[in-house]
């Protein structure tokens, strides 16, 4: 191994150039053995790392190459001289000539030297021992050469190039670390100025909100202090109020004597004539006839205003468990009242006794009208859920649904004759219903607000609608037609209501007046007594009286014929929302906002 790696060094420093030359160096080999060359040449080629020696002694290194390619060399030139193929012994010792393998086995070096001297006198140039030949050499050589100095040279770029990059790579660890030195203060100034910004934004912010906090403390004296002074107000108002409630009071008081003491007169008729008679006798009188008769004339109007007067007076109070009550009704033989509201629940109660005799469920939302059919069979029910259900108000059970409203329906209406339902509600128009089948028949359209009540005429002929665009329509139900449009109220309408004899048509608005119109034409006569939005509007079975309900909390009995308020009843606490009367007119029934139903009779105030 140690011959082999001399041969490599050889072939690196182009040994076969001597031999070129045709130079025959003669080995010294007893030199070469006793210097130990060999021992040193395997040191260098064992050496772990070649560019270390170069690093360490390059001129030892160096020194030690030369020689080893030299020795190499001579060894070479002199093997070639040497018969390769014939196997012929030597000269006359009958010796061979020495070979590598005697080399590379170790023998004795005087034994080699021995050798090498007696071959060479016999060797023939040009021969290279074993099967090579000169050209092979050759040609191994000019590969090998080649090969070995790239291989060199890529080696030492390598290392160098390595070189190179560490110093770089030890280059930008230094620039890393100022750089990360840099960053690591960067930050804190940054979080510090950052702080700063947002100690100073919220420095604004208390700023602004103790001026905010400032506006609203005056904003909240200014409040107190204008809720004092409204409070004082309407405590003011309450007084007047009160105060005219007293002088009303009073001044009916007064009314009612004075009625009394016309009705006292009436026996003194008679008395009267014949005290006139003795006075004309008796040439007593202080007065002319002509005054005699004006006087005359004057106790016997007094005498016709004093009939007897329709009255209400309360009957019983149903707590119907509900916050506001929107609806009643009461059955055509008047022995079942209907009443509903805001929690969506319709009940059915006996009206002679007071009870509570069924619930109906179905609806998803406050109850907004209840209508009976006029047979008293069927009862229907709006609501703001948008649908209509009709019910058997003998077994309470639901019989269908109508459907066709797109939004809430407000209120309900049957023809005298059963055969048609009207219904009206949020989206401004009315349609006309089969109650029967569920069918509808036709609609009506023509409103730009909602409808708010709807009553036929007594005949089944019109239908007269109320609505919030403060006008009252009345429409041709056998052509479906228009007939008439009154505008005369300045507010929403409330209420519509049809004289059971036909003659009058009554209107209730928000603008707190009562319009009667003369029917088929005529100017309308305006009532007036309420102080709040009227709500609900009946006429009393002999179309004689006319019932207001208010958002006052009263309720009005009205003189058709002269206008003028008969009775003003305080029913309830709040707001009445709707009224209802009997057929015949024995029972009247007022829901309010209060969640009472009220039940009231009437009688005749003969005195």
């Amino acid at each position: 191994m140690a011959e082999q790696n001399a041969a490599d060094k050889q072939d690196n420093n182009n040994p076969l150039d001597t031999a070129d030359k045709g130079t025959e160096v003669a080995p010294d080999l007893d030199a070469w053995a006793s210097d130990n060359r060999l021992d040193e040449i395997n040191e260098v080629e064992l050496s772990d790392d070649p560019f270390d020696l170069v690093e360490e002694e390059p001129d030892q290194a160096e020194t030690l190459r030369r020689k080893d390619d030299s020795v190499l060399a001579e060894q070479i030139i002199n093997l070639s001289d040497t018969d390769s193929g014939d196997d012929e012994p030597v000269a006359s010792t009958g010796r061979k000539e020495p070979s590598l393998a005697t080399l590379s086995t170790g023998a004795d070096p005087s034994t080699v030297q021995a050798d090498m001297a007696t071959a060479t006198h016999t060797h023939k140039p040009g021969k290279l021992p074993g099967k090579l030949k000169e050209w092979q050499l050759w040609i191994a050589a000019a590969i090998l050469i080649p090969v070995i100095t790239i291989g060199m040279a890529v080696l030492i770029k390598a290392f160098i190039d390595a070189k190179g990059v560490i110093s770089e790579v030890t280059v930008l660890q230094a620039k890393i670390s100022q750089l990360s030195d840099a960053v690591d203060k960067l930050p804190q100034k940054t979080e510090l100025d950052l702080l700063r910004t947002e100690i100073d934004k919220l420095q604004a912010s208390q700023k602004l909100f103790k001026n905010q906090l400032d506006d609203f403390r005056t904003l909240k004296e200014e409040t107190t202090r204008l809720s004092e002074s409204l409070k004082k107000q309407l405590l003011v108002i309450s007084e007047d109020r009160r105060s005219m409630i007293n002088d009303l009071t009073g001044m009916h008081t007064r009314l009612t004597r004075i009625e009394k003491k016309l009705q006292r007169l009436s026996p003194l008729k008679d008395r009267i004539s014949r005290l006139e008679k003795q006075l004309a006798k008796r040439k007593l009188a202080v007065i002319s006839k002509k005054s005699i008769q004006k006087k005359s004339g004057k106790s016997t109007k007094l005498l016709a205003r004093a009939a007897p007067i329709l009255r209400y007076r309360l009957l019983r109070v149903l707590q119907s468990d509900q916050d506001k009550v929107y609806a009643v009704a009461v059955s055509p033989d008047g022995q079942l009242l209907a009443s509903a509201g805001t929690d969506d629940k319709l009940r059915l109660w006996n009206m002679q006794t007071g009870r509570l005799i069924n619930v109906l469920e179905g609806h998803s939302n406050w109850i907004t009208d209840v209508r009976f059919s006029p047979t008293g069979k069927w009862l229907a029910s709006s609501s703001w859920d948008g649908t209509i259900k009709i019910w058997d108000s003998n077994t309470g059970a639901q019989v269908r649904t109508l459907l066709g409203h797109k939004r809430q329906v407000r209120t309900l209406a049957y023809a005298p004759n059963g055969k048609l339902l009207a219904s009206g509600g949020t989206n401004n128009n009315i349609i006309l219903w089969d109650p029967i089948s569920g069918e509808a028949k036709g609609a009506f359209d023509g409103h730009i607000n909602w409808i708010k009540d709807l009553e036929f005429s007594p005949d089944g002929k019109q239908l007269a609608s109320a609505s919030l665009d403060d006008t009252v329509r009345l429409w041709n139900i056998k052509q479906g037609t228009l007939i008439r449009v009154l505008s005369d109220h300045q507010a929403a309408v409330n209420a519509v209501a049809f004289s059971p004899d036909g003659h009058y048509l009554a209107t209730a608005s928000a603008d707190t007046t009562i319009r009667v119109y003369p029917l088929p034409k005529g100017r309308s006569r305006v009532f007036r007594g309420h102080t709040e939005a009227i709500n609900s509007l009946l006429f009393t079975p002999d179309s004689r009286h006319l019932l207001s309900g208010s958002g006052d909390g009263s309720i009005r009995v009205w003189n058709v014929r002269t206008g003028k308020t008969i009775q003003n009843i305080a029913a309830h606490d709040a707001a009445v929302t709707a009224l209802a009367l009997s057929p015949n007119g024995a029972r009247l029934v007022s829901a309010g906002a209060d969640g009472k139903v009220k039940i009231w009779e009437p009688y005749l105030d003969n005195q």
